[in-house]
C-alpha cells in the first residue's frame, strides 16, 4: 500500500484558503456593501448624481402597506412550498420504501473497503 505524503508547511492550508476567500469577498462582500451604500442614496433617474438620505429609504418602504404586504405573501408562500415539498417528498419516500421489486435501488449502502 502506497503511503501518502504528509505536507508539514504550517502556512499551506492559508495558502489554499487564500483563492476561496478572494472569490467570496469579490462576488458576495463587495456587491453587499454596494447594495447597502447605494440604499442610503437617491439616485437621479439617469444615475449621474446621487444624494445621501439616511434612512429615508428605509422609512419609505417600511411604512408602506403595498410592500409589508407582498412580504408576508413571499414569507406564506414560502413556508406553504416548504410544507407541500416535504409532505410530497415523505410520500414518496413510503411508498418507494413499499416497494418489494427493486427495493435495493432505492437504499443506500455504505462504500466496502478496500
Amino acid at each position: 500500500m502506497e503511503q501518502r505524503q504528509q505536507f508539514t508547511h504550517s502556512a499551506l492550508p492559508y495558502i489554499l484558503l487564500v483563492p476561496q476567500i478572494a472569490i467570496i469577498a469579490v462576488f458576495f462582500f463587495y456587491p453587499a456593501a454596494e447594495a447597502v451604500y447605494l440604499s442610503f442614496m437617491l439616485e437621479d433617474p439617469w444615475g449621474l448624481s446621487s444624494t445621501f438620505v439616511g434612512l429615508e429609504n428605509y422609512s419609505i418602504i417600511f411604512n408602506s402597506a403595498e410592500y409589508l404586504r407582498s412580504v408576508f405573501f413571499t414569507l406564506g408562500f414560502a413556508v406553504v412550498v416548504s410544507f407541500l415539498s416535504l409532505a410530497i417528498a415523505l410520500l414518496l419516500a413510503v411508498k418507494a420504501n413499499n416497494i418489494l421489486h427493486g427495493k435495493s435501488a432505492f437504499e443506500a449502502h455504505p462504500a466496502k473497503a478496500r
